[in-house]
């Protein structure tokens, strides 16, 4: 049974469409005709408006409105657009600048960097010498204040006639005091 009502509403659903597609037609043909009709009208009447046309003319301003609101809309994404390409050659530019000033900055502390290791061994090198040179001072330095006592030691033992012991020690421990107090200097 089911089979035979979907065979039966197959059946109306194609009358239908059948007369939907026949009055299609009928009315493609009227309308056809109504404006070949129309077309000769206007040739005679020299064209009259007629209230469609004031229909089609009030359309046609709609349109041209929203075409209007269309190029304006246009307009304002290319002006945009434009805007947004010259930001972007803009920051393009300053990204460039900025690159070759990071550039030369890193070649610029390079340099000093090498000058700072320079300057470290340079004044590695001039500690050591001070060093050296110091030592060397105060070797001498021993040298001399052991030769200087030891001088004392010998004039004061040759003329012990200078009183009592007590002063010959009182001149022998000053005499050294008094060779330290005056610097030496080497060339």
């Amino acid at each position: 049974m089911q089979g035979q009502s979907m065979e039966q509403e197959l059946f109306l659903l194609r009358e239908e469409l059948s007369q939907a597609q026949r009055k299609l037609h009928e009315m493609e043909e009227a309308k056809a005709n109504e404006y070949q009709g129309e077309s000769e009208k206007m040739e005679r009447t020299d064209v009259i408006p007629k209230p469609h046309d004031y229909e089609e003319v009030s359309t046609q301003t709609e349109r041209d409105d929203v075409d209007d609101g269309f190029k304006k809309q246009l307009e304002n994404l290319q002006n945009e657009r434009d805007q947004l390409r010259e930001t972007i050659q803009e920051t393009i530019s300053k990204n460039s600048q900025m690159q070759e000033e990071l550039r030369c900055t890193r070649e610029s502390l390079g340099q000093h960097q090498e000058t700072i290791v320079e300057l470290k061994g340079s004044i590695s090198e001039r500690e050591n010498q001070l060093s050296k040179a110091q030592e060397a001072l105060k070797e001498k330095t021993d040298e001399l204040q052991q030769k200087v006592r030891s001088s004392f030691v010998k004039e004061s033992r040759s003329s012990v006639g200078f009183g009592s012991p007590c002063l010959l020690q009182t001149s022998v421990c000053r005499a050294p005091v008094n060779v330290i107090k005056k610097p030496m200097l080497y060339n």
